[in-house]
């Protein structure tokens, strides 16, 4: 029987110049996917793609110009982007543990010794706090100066931002979760709630690496 093979080829190619790229920011501490300009490498790919058949064109979005000038020779490679502690992290069994966690390797580092300490229900409740992104606060242009003194009162007894996370967490755990407390204390109501989905889902992840709530 023969066997017939049909090879597609697309013959137009749309190339905007950019692409999305995991990328460590090591200031936050945190990877994301950002929009980067292709290399000259990438571009030259997209267009070979154009036509390998029959003939076929490859639109650019981007001046000859730019592609000179502006465009690296090849990408970075992924190895120079990512951060490496979560790959050296798994090479011990604590860091097997951390690697459960999707979350910055010294957020889970902190969880996972929270164990040690017997202080992984506060540990958690930070850990969401610091992953809700963005400031859980609001500072009303017509009311600044009492959005700052409600914000000042959860760094009473000079504590770091870390205890004061802790503390608006808790506040808020103890009103039922109260949306009006929020606004009493110039509280972002959707990070606090955002901030208690990721709890719940941390509480799930303690579990399965066997480590006790306390």
């Amino acid at each position: 029987m023969l066997k017939l093979h049909r090879e597609f080829s697309m013959k137009y190619v749309v190339d905007p110049g950019f692409s999305k790229m995991k990328s460590y920011n090591p200031r936050t501490g945190m990877e994301s996917l950002l929009f980067t300009p292709i290399s000259k490498a990438s571009a030259t790919q997209r267009a070979g793609r154009a036509g390998r058949t029959s003939a076929g064109k490859c639109y650019r979005l981007y001046t000859a110009f730019n592609y000179k000038n502006d465009l690296e020779e090849s990408t970075v490679p992924e190895v120079q982007r990512t951060n490496l502690a979560s790959v050296v992290g798994e090479l011990t069994k604590a860091g097997r543990r951390m690697a459960e966690f999707p979350l910055d390797p010294m957020l889970s580092k902190m969880i996972v010794v929270s164990d040690k300490y017997k202080c992984s229900d506060e540990v958690i409740s930070i850990a969401a706090m610091l992953s809700v992104g963005g400031s859980v606060f609001y500072r009303p242009k017509d009311k600044q100066v009492h959005a700052d003194n409600a914000r000042m009162n959860f760094h009473v007894g000079n504590v770091g931002d870390h205890i004061a996370l802790l503390k608006v967490y808790s506040s808020w755990k103890e009103t039922n979760y109260s949306t009006q407390w929020c606004y009493e204390n110039y509280v972002q109501v959707r990070s606090m709630k955002r901030a208690s989905d990721i709890r719940e889902q941390l509480e799930g992840l303690v579990e399965r690496v066997e480590i006790e709530i306390s």
